[in-house]
This record gives structure tokens, sequence and C-alpha cells, in this order.
């Protein structure tokens, strides 16, 4: 089992704030969503070309069961880590990039197993259609 939880901050390009002032429709818009032609603004426009770049400050956790071979319960296996994971997310139109350091503040592990010092987790988005 895996669980998170997150808090971002976005640190520059607040698209849906300045749209906000301009056009409450797109106040609700994401960056890389569609929104009809009709409501773009020369604003919003400027704001995802330079894109927007977030602060994120995460908690993540994973739980593993004990492993069973032939029936047999494996006495090394099984257990759970905490980690707090600071980061940062780019988007720009409709690609998002991020990153993110694990570090372990809880290691919980049965038997003998080699448990995390940290971990890098990164990754690239796109969103294809409207």
């Amino acid at each position: 089992m895996l669980y998170n939880a997150a808090l971002s901050y976005r640190v520059f390009g607040d698209a849906a704030n300045e749209a906000h002032a301009h056009d409450p429709y797109r106040a609700y818009a994401h960056v890389g969503e569609h929104v009809p032609a009709a409501t773009d603004s020369p604003m919003l426009a400027r704001s995802q070309d330079r894109g927007a770049l977030d602060a994120l400050l995460e908690i993540n956790g994973e739980w593993h069961d004990k492993e069973r071979i032939a029936g047999l319960m494996d006495p090394n296996s099984g257990g759970s880590s905490i980690f707090i994971s600071p980061g940062l997310r780019f988007s720009l139109k409709n690609w998002t990039s991020y990153v993110s350091l694990g570090i372990p503040i809880a290691n919980h592990y049965n038997g003998i197993q080699a448990t995390p010092a940290w971990r890098t987790l990164f990754g690239i988005s796109v969103v294809f259609g409207p």
C-alpha cells in the first residue's frame, strides 16, 4: 500500500490568479487544460508561455505485507517506511515535470532487510487533446 499527502506553493507563474482578474471562468483552469478560445486573454497567454514553478512538500509512505514462499511466511519481508519529500514541479502549457527527494523519517522492517537511505522521484507528463 502506498499513501501520500502533499502541499504545494506557487513560486511564480500563477496563471489562475491572473486569469481570475479578467475572466472568472478561467480562475478554475489549470495549466495545460483546454479552455474555449472565446475566453482567451493576452495576460494568461503570457503567463503560460513563461511556465509555472511550484515548491512541493510531501509525506509519502509505503507498507508491504510479509511474503509467502511455498505457503511459508518469510520472516525477512514486509514492513513500512515514511518519507518527507521536498520537491519542485514545473509546468509549461500542456507539459509538467517534477522532481522530489525522499528522506526517510521512519523505517520499520521485519527481520533482516536493506532499508532506504533516501530516494529520488522524477517524471514528465503531457496532456494530449482538448
